[in-house]
């Protein structure tokens, strides 16, 4: 790609628009106002909306702009002292836009600063200059997300605009363009409000489009004919659905009976929506839920199965709403379901629309209102996207499918989505057989079974021969397990899955007597429910007692057993040095959150070999790490991309004693040894605080009494004491001299007494 800037070109016909960029003879691109209409022109927007839907933006109505947290996460990317330069506008663009392409950042920097210099030759005062370019940098991340994953690849993204434009909104196509966009803006008045900014037509060259009137309904009319298949008549269908109206019994049974069995009316489909709490008897209920999943496939229904809650909308499902107005529950409703589509049955299309209005609406009367209201319906209209295909795949209607979710979670946006399916040809059972987990459905009317025995089960069985059901002996066994290790201090092999460091505040002389002892043996050792909180130490010893060297040595060496990892020298990560996850780190961390589901799926997840549990620990300390902001440059200069890449890529000695650790006893140990003169790397200070927050016991030994340490902590320091003479010039042995005699062990409360 040319660091040139693309040149806008006047089409000679719309077809102009569906050239590839290979072949336009150059790096040139088309922005043009239609100003008339016709039935040649209808067709065309309605090819361009698809490809922009795919490939770009459809922006009906005006952007909206950033409110205060946009703001305010950009201000934590670039700082309130930003400077709009080309140079540092290139160096922030990929932190802030991770999925922008490399060789598109100078060009789109280059092309947002000649958009605001307009501003600026208009007499804009540089606050105004600021404010346009902090709208600019929210809109490409929170609105154009596609347009900017699509610059500098081999489609041309395409935008398209109807109706009335804004001074700032013209600026920014016009940015996009100078990038590599097409543009199309679809003017309601014949272009009149568009000569007001652009008389003289510096931007965007005029077609006259046709002389017919704009069809009834624009934009929505034309919008609706936009899509794939999808059906501009009215929502109407020949069924309607009733949920629970017979006998629920068990809930299991009601779901397994016919439709045609249920007492339907005429026209009529019913539904069941029914939550089971616990089980009837909790050593055949593994063997039952198979039994279940295998008849309900057998007769050939659709059956989608949700392990815990349901995973949030990713951010390439909200990318393909398409929004508009949103003043109004009934403006929200309508500009939203015409996102829902499935052009295999207009009827079923037809019900899923009229279900999202009818839940939209019974949010608002919920208290639901403005962007809370507006963000649950787009998250309903992304979960609707996501699941139709498996729910309604080849379905007959009145043939009724199958949702349940397992192991409920609840909560507000969750309950409205299975609200909405009820309302569709779905039984939706919400299945909790621990009636200690989480569960919060509230405000939902749905049938409700309880039974009295829990049943600790967190995936639903899939069948197949590799199945797990438990055998009585297996549930007896459990039992004991419940009434020997719940709240009498005796604890099972690694019976604990969640863990909370507790830095303890000790004296010097404490270290080697806690060092050795297990973690429920230390002050201030819990336990809450399944989560304990590891007293731990983070300590910097300074200087050397007596300037005995070898006794010195001896000391270290007594200290580093087995369970340590020792490092002998700064720094230990060279900063900048490769790490092969760098790469991901973008993909990785994004949006402000660290994609724990996706750096699981990875491929290249460094960690999959590891207990499943200890995954979740691992990536759930680095998330903490990074929203802490435990280390300097994090949440400023992009320092939350080197953690993630630091972090999954421990060496494996380290990767061990993870895979060896339990909460419950000794604490695993980093020695870090820095007798030189240089400084710990910022990648060292990540690691040291990453394995503190997990709880592991972090001790810095440094003979100068340097400040080579604290450097880049922030919020997390060690606790530092001074034990002796600083001496330097020292070289730290390959291995250290372990002596366990017990006259080397009296060295200690020497050692580490106090000055």
């Amino acid at each position: 790609m040319s660091d040139s800037l693309f040149v806008r070109k006047c089409v000679k016909s719309l077809g102009d628009y569906f050239v590839p960029m290979a072949s336009r003879g150059g790096n040139f691109v088309h922005f043009s106002r239609i100003c008339g209409w016709s039935g040649d022109t209808a067709l065309f927007v309605s090819e361009f909306c698809r490809d922009a839907r795919t490939c770009g933006c459809v922006i009906d109505g005006r952007i909206p702009n950033p409110d205060g947290g946009n703001i305010a996460f950009f201000e934590e990317h670039f700082g309130k002292n930003f400077r709009i330069t080309e140079d540092s506008v290139s160096s922030n663009l990929p932190r802030w836009l991770p999925s922008l392409r490399k060789n598109v950042v100078p060009l789109l920097s280059r092309s947002i600063i000649r958009s605001l210099s307009v501003l600026s030759s208009h007499g804009k005062p540089e606050g105004a200059v600021r404010s346009a370019f902090v709208k600019f940098m929210c809109w490409l991340y929170y609105r154009f997300p596609l347009v900017v994953s699509s610059l500098g690849s081999s489609r041309v993204p395409k935008i398209i605009a109807f109706g009335d434009i804004s001074a700032h909104e013209l600026l920014f196509v016009h940015a996009l363009v100078g990038a590599g966009c097409d543009a199309v803006l679809v003017c309601a008045d014949g272009g009149a409000s568009y000569s007001r900014l652009d008389p003289s037509s510096t931007f965007s060259d005029a077609i006259s489009g046709g002389t017919e009137p704009l069809p009834d309904g624009f934009p929505d009319s034309v919008l609706r004919g936009a899509g794939p298949s999808v059906s501009c008549a009215p929502d109407s269908c020949a069924f309607r659905v009733v949920t629970n109206a017979y006998d629920i019994g068990d809930g299991f049974c009601a779901v397994e009976t016919d439709v045609s069995a249920r007492g339907s009316g005429k026209n009529e489909i019913r539904n069941v929506f029914c939550r089971i709490d616990g089980a009837e008897d909790r050593n055949l209920y593994e063997g039952k839920l198979l039994s279940f999943r295998r008849g309900i496939e057998a007769r050939g229904r659709n059956i989608v199965v949700v392990d815990g809650g349901i995973p949030r909308a990713t951010t390439e499902e909200i990318a393909r709403i398409r929004r508009g107005r949103e003043d109004s529950p009934a403006a929200i409703a309508s500009a939203l379901s015409s996102s829902i589509q499935w052009g295999a049955s207009r009827e079923i299309e037809s019900m899923m629309r009229r279900a999202f209005s009818e839940t939209v609406f019974a949010e608002s009367k919920k208290g639901c209102a403005g962007s809370r209201l507006v963000s649950r319906a787009v998250t309903l209209c992304c979960y609707v996207a996501r699941y139709a295909p498996a729910l309604f795949r080849n379905m007959k209607l009145p043939s009724v499918s199958l949702f349940i979710q397992f192991g409920a979670e609840g909560g507000a946006t969750e309950a409205a989505f299975l609200s909405l399916l009820s309302r569709l040809p779905v039984d939706v059972l919400v299945l909790r057989p621990d009636l200690n987990s989480p569960c919060d459905f509230s405000g939902v009317e749905i049938a409700a079974v309880k039974n009295a025995e829990s049943v600790p089960l967190s995936r639903f069985p899939a069948g197949g021969d590799f199945s797990r059901v438990g055998t009585v002996a297996f549930r007896a066994e459990r039992d004991l397990d419940g009434i020997l290790y719940t709240g009498t201090g005796l604890f099972r092999e690694k019976q604990h899955s969640r863990a909370e460091a507790v830095i303890l505040r000790t004296t010097a002389d404490e270290i080697p007597i806690l060092w050795g002892e297990e973690a429920r043996f230390r002050p201030n050792f819990r336990v809450d429910g399944d989560v304990v909180g590891i007293p731990v130490i983070f300590a910097k010893i300074s200087g050397v007692d007596g300037g005995d060297v070898g006794r010195y040595w001896r000391t270290i060496g007594s200290l580093s057993g087995n369970d340590a990892f020792v490092v002998r020298g700064a720094p230990f990560i060279k900063h900048g040095s490769f790490s092969p996850m760098a790469r991901f780190a973008s993909e990785f961390y994004r949006d402000g959150r660290l994609r724990v589901d996706y750096i699981k799926a990875h491929p290249d997840f460094p960690y999959r070999i590891l207990r499943g549990e200890m995954q979740d620990f691992i990536l759930e300390k680095l998330s903490l790490l990074i929203e802490r902001k435990l280390v300097r440059g994090i949440g400023e200069n992009g320092t939350e991309y080197l953690a993630v890449s630091t972090i999954l890529n421990m060496p494996g000695e380290i990767v061990r004693l993870f895979q060896n650790f339990d909460f419950t006893k000794k604490s695993p140990k980093f020695v870090y040894v820095n007798a030189g003169e240089s400084e710990i790397s910022v990648e060292d200070s990540i690691l040291s605080a990453f394995l503190v927050v997990c709880g592991f016991d972090v001790v810095f030994f440094v003979p100068t009494g340097y400040r080579s340490v604290e450097g880049n902590f922030r919020d997390i320091l060690p606790d530092e004491h001074v034990v002796g003479d600083f001496v330097c010039g020292l070289s730290v042995p390959d291995e250290f001299p372990a002596d366990v005699s017990r006259a080397a062990r009296s060295i200690f409360g020497k050692f580490f007494r106090r000055r």
